[in-house]
């Protein structure tokens, strides 16, 4: 019987830590709602994609472009800043890329505003609630 009870533990322990191990969809509680910038905000609530093709839109699990989709596959939160590991889609290509995506936090409390960048820092968009 003994035998039995430890493989029965073994076994229970073993699959917490591979769920532990398996990286989970991108965790949701780090962003709240749509945020998007002017023209993002319009085609969220509706609005023609083809109104602006300076749209983006930024949800907690994943982004949305003019020109590229990205969904998150996970999100890291570090010191003023979130980023996320994205499997992208390119509108007019057959390829999908994989992309760091980074999410600053604002600087300043008053500000809502959200900068996205790529891995290098150079800026995909500034984004802010949709209301």
């Amino acid at each position: 019987m003994r035998p039995l009870v430890i493989a029965v533990f073994c076994l229970a322990t073993w699959n917490a830590i591979a769920e532990e191990a398996v990286a989970p969809a991108a965790d949701s509680l780090w962003l709240t709602g749509v945020w998007g910038n002017v023209p993002g905000c319009a085609y969220h609530k509706g609005g023609s994609r083809d109104d602006d093709d300076s749209l983006f839109v930024l949800k907690s699990d994943g982004l949305e472009s003019y020109v590229t989709g990205c969904d998150f596959l996970s999100v890291q939160r570090g010191n003023g800043a979130s980023v996320a590991t994205a499997l992208c889609g390119h509108e007019g290509e057959d390829v999908l890329t994989a992309e760091l995506v980074i999410i600053r936090d604002p600087w300043d409390p008053e500000d809502r505003t959200r900068r996205v960048t790529d891995a290098a820092g150079n800026p995909w968009a500034e984004v802010e609630p949709c209301e």
